[in-house]
């Protein structure tokens, strides 16, 4: 969906939300490979591409993540390179879903993605 112009540098993350309210945010715990999140931090989760019809987060494309592997050495391994585009690709689409006020943020989504989706049988309509 798309975001007008200049919405994507005005939004707020949850995460900026629950600290500006006093809050501490919920992370999981990272035991293997922290580096990689570490790196997708460092990196960027999307970069802004704006059109015609507004403006849009999309992934970073394989050209940055090889030019960032590069210059920064924070990875090495080619799982790495594949990692960070998956993170990416999975952060620009929820990114783009989060806009409704009736998303579940994916840390209190549970194990199950599709728990949350609405059953009429559930709901009593």
């Amino acid at each position: 969906m798309p975001v007008h112009e200049g919405q994507i540098a005005q939004r707020q993350t949850r995460w900026a939300r629950q600290q500006s309210a006093g809050l501490t945010p919920r992370l999981p715990v990272i035991e293997r490979d922290a580096h990689i999140v570490e790196a997708f931090h460092f990196m960027g989760p999307g970069r802004e591409k704006i059109t015609e019809v507004g403006s849009f987060l999309i992934p970073v494309t394989w050209s940055e993540i090889a030019a960032f592997r590069h210059e920064t050495g924070r990875i090495a391994a080619g799982w790495e390179s594949e990692a960070l585009a998956a993170m990416s690709k999975a952060y620009c689409r929820e990114y783009a879903k989060a806009g409704s006020p009736l998303r579940i943020a994916p840390m209190d989504r549970g194990k199950d993605p599709d728990a949350y989706k609405f059953d009429p049988e559930r709901s009593g309509g």
